[in-house]
């Protein structure tokens, strides 16, 4: 089952957990980071070794050549694995000319920037990333800023939204943008949140490109939100 056809949705933190093995069954590491072209489509994961490996780069007493897998070389992912396509000294290495498109943006990057609605008010930021079964990516908005912006809307729940990224505008040194202002969000966090189960439902739901919505929900308690990721 490929990214494009994933059965169920799954979150970057447990993609993160799930060993990457090459079609020749040999271990290649586990997703450190998420590149998308400038135009927000998924473009390619890249892919760290053991704790040890990605100090000792860290440190330089390696070479920094962590592998990219482009999204189309993934075969299969399954409940504790990612399988591949292609053989593990087919991959090419961050540091290889042409590996990413130009202007290629990593969700770490993402992570760091301010959510700023139309009218260029700060609400948030990016505190997970979701893939549904279509092959989509979506966005969770979040964050301290953005539980204040509820609050001040008189709401007690600690609730994230989902986040579409057909609704981003642009990115910038600023921040990122979006196509909606303050009050449109305001008029969707009036929305009653979905639990947990209604999210499961609702996520895995959207097996066609361009059917997701922006929807509130509730903050899991057991939130998988605080990944760390290395930038390119």
């Amino acid at each position: 089952m490929s990214l494009c056809e994933l059965d169920l949705y799954s979150n970057i933190s447990e993609m993160r957990k799930k060993t990457i093995y090459c079609s020749e069954g040999n271990k290649v590491g586990t997703i450190i980071d998420v590149v998308f072209t400038p135009e927000l489509k998924l473009h390619s994961f890249i892919v760290g070794g053991s704790l040890w490996e990605e100090l000792r780069e860290q440190l330089g007493f390696i070479d920094d050549i962590d592998p990219v897998i482009p999204v189309d070389d993934v075969e299969e992912i399954l409940t504790d694995k990612i399988v591949l396509r292609v053989p593990k000294k087919e991959l090419k290495h961050k540091l290889q000319k042409d590996v990413f498109p130009e202007n290629a943006i990593t969700y770490s990057y993402l992570k760091r920037k301010e959510i700023i609605d139309q009218k260029g008010k700060t609400i948030g930021r990016i505190v997970n990333l979701i893939f549904v079964p279509c092959g989509e990516a979506i966005f969770v908005l979040g964050g301290s800023m953005f539980k204040e912006f509820v609050e001040r809307l008189g709401l007690k729940q600690n609730i994230d939204l989902l986040l579409p990224l057909d609704l981003i505008k642009g990115i910038s040194d600023k921040g990122i943008t979006l196509t909606k202002n303050r009050e449109q969000l305001e008029a969707t966090i009036d929305n009653k949140p979905l639990d947990n189960e209604a999210q499961r439902d609702y996520l895995n739901s959207l097996k066609k490109k361009g059917e997701a919505q922006m929807r509130v929900m509730r903050h899991p308690e057991d939130a998988l939100y605080g990944d760390q990721f290395r930038t390119m």
